[in-house]
């Protein structure tokens, strides 16, 4: 991947290709920020940059995935066909990085179709790299080891990395991706050039959507609108993405029971029921539902409140009633809902039982649904 297929980030391009003008390559580059901001092609940019410059043929072994001294490392699963480690994933990861280089960890765990485990950079992996790395430049040039997100390192194979980090092999090139840099250590972080990667400008997106599509300008200002200056969301909105028609289902259904429970508590056995269905989804899914949800209560929020304009998803399956949702969303349940929500989030991450997450979950949103217009 080359500058040019980066979609904005102008700027950061611009700092990049300047401190390699001026040979300020720090051996270890932390780039933080959402998938979808580009954090991972701009590292395949960085590095294909870096080793063009050792040899000009290398742009295309790099394009197809072939140089003998670019190495990848990313979070793996243990399954009947592989071990736990990058290098017997390696035709699933050039198949993700061709597919789609700013999609998320959940995409990449569809794409393997794991998304029921939670995948680890665990200590034999580790051990490969600093293998690898003990070995000199098969080109004569820099080694680079792109590391993809960085957080999901076991904290053993985090301390043997550190190690590496502290006495590098000589040119040799560390670059770590994360969205959360907080997960690493910060002995780790404190030896890393760090970059943050902020979203992609509105404008960027715009212009890229009118070059590369045939959307009428209203679609292209909807899905800029909605995007939140993520271009994996752009791609999610322009395919209308099967799993978020699930998660819409999923919403609409509780809803409905939620409203009838009101008159007739027989009727949270549906939520119950639901609520089991939730929790034999994958967790990497369930996060992913439980953000689906946050942003569908605050853009009920502001249809009720008539920021119509600042509207860009609504639930409208199965004659669902918009408009008449929205009506029950306001100043005083928005905040209790937003923060059960992300309360849930916060126990699905740590491997809480799913089942008493989601079924408190549902039980407490129908109780808010129904609170009282009264701030």
């Amino acid at each position: 991947m080359n500058w040019n297929q980066i979609v904005g980030q102008q700027k950061i391009i611009n700092d990049l290709q300047q401190s390699i003008n001026e040979n300020r390559i720090s051996h270890a580059q932390l780039f933080v920020g959402n998938p979808g901001y580009g954090t991972l092609p701009i590292a395949l940019a960085y590095a294909t940059e870096i080793l063009k410059r050792d040899n000009p043929q290398n742009e295309q072994k790099i394009e197809k995935l072939m140089h003998a001294d670019l190495h990848f490392s990313f979070p793996t699963v243990k399954d009947a066909n592989h071990d736990s480690m990058s290098k017997f994933y390696q035709n699933d990861w050039k198949e993700f990085l061709q597919k789609n280089p700013y999609g998320t960890i959940n995409d990449w765990y569809n794409h393997i179709s794991v998304d029921k485990k939670q995948g680890i950079i665990n200590v034999k992996e580790m051990e490969d790299i600093l293998s690898q790395f003990s070995l000199k430049s098969l080109e004569g040039g820099f080694k680079v080891m792109i590391i993809w997100m960085v957080d999901k390192m076991h904290e053993s194979s985090a301390n043997k990395f550190l190690k590496l980090l502290e006495e590098p092999p000589e040119k040799s090139l560390f670059i770590l991706v994360t969205d959360d840099d907080e997960k690493l250590l910060p002995t780790i972080t404190s030896r890393c050039q760090i970059t943050k990667i902020p979203r992609i400008e509105d404008n960027q997106i715009q212009e890229k959507l009118q070059e590369i599509t045939d959307l009428d300008e209203q679609k292209i200002l909807d899905i800029v609108k909605g995007c939140n200056g993520d271009w994996n969301q752009v791609q999610k909105m322009i395919s209308h993405d099967e799993v978020f028609s699930e998660f819409e289902s999923y919403l609409i259904d509780w809803t409905r029971s939620a409203f009838r429970a009101k008159k007739n508590p027989k009727v949270l056995r549906n939520i119950h029921s639901l609520s089991e269905t939730l929790s034999s989804l994958g967790r990497e899914k369930q996060k992913q539902f439980l953000n689906f949800s946050s942003e569908i209560f605050r853009q009920a929020l502001m249809q009720n409140y008539q920021v119509e304009d600042l509207v860009y998803r609504k639930l409208d399956k199965d004659n669902f009633n918009w408009k008449a949702f929205s009506g029950f969303i306001h100043g005083a349940n928005i905040e209790d809902i937003l923060e059960q929500l992300n309360e849930a989030n916060y126990h699905i991450e740590r491997n809480a039982n799913s089942k008493i997450i989601f079924l408190n979950l549902l039980i407490s949103l129908t109780r808010y649904i129904h609170a009282s217009n009264k701030v």
